[in-house]
């Protein structure tokens, strides 16, 4: 599974999506009016706009063999891309992909995990996730939001 990140040169190679990525429908572009004196509303169509698209991912490594590398990567790569537009491709491991284009990276939420009282890296002391035991994992969920939704700016296919 690899996501690529519009910012990033080589595919996320630490994350792994932790579910289906929520897409969100398109929004019309509406613009209503009253005109006083008139009963009822007028609207003005202009097609869709944007949508949002949430990725759940869980990012872990072999190289975090402590937690201050989980919030140095944070800082390094997610908060870089805040705001950078691009393309966001996604890989699942049956090699089905989603691509999406126009999306623009606006934030990322840590996502607090069952019977734990702060949301803060987690050690995988069984090396279950990456194969290295001793190492620190995070999930989050990456937020986009892309500008364009016409038929070809989402493709999705499985091989």
């Amino acid at each position: 599974m690899a996501i690529e990140l519009p910012w990033i040169e080589t595919p996320l190679k630490c994350g792994n999506l932790h579910g289906a990525p929520m897409i969100h429908s398109p929004q019309p572009k509406i613009h209503r009016r009253h005109f006083f004196g008139n009963n009822g509303e007028v609207e003005i169509s202009g097609g869709r706009i944007g949508r949002k698209v949430v990725l759940n991912a869980i990012l872990n490594d072999s190289t975090w063999t402590d937690s201050a590398k989980v919030f140095t990567y944070m800082k390094t790569a997610l908060d870089s891309g805040i705001g950078v537009n691009g393309t966001l491709n996604i890989t699942f491991p049956e090699s089905a992909t989603a691509v999406f284009k126009f999306c623009t990276f606006e934030s990322y939420d840590l996502i607090p995990q069952p019977g734990h009282q702060m949301v803060a890296p987690l050690k995988d002391v069984t090396g279950m996730l990456n194969g290295t035991a001793d190492t620190w994992w995070l999930e989050v969920n990456l937020n986009f939001y892309q500008l364009q939704t016409g038929p070809s700016d989402s493709t999705f296919s499985a091989s």
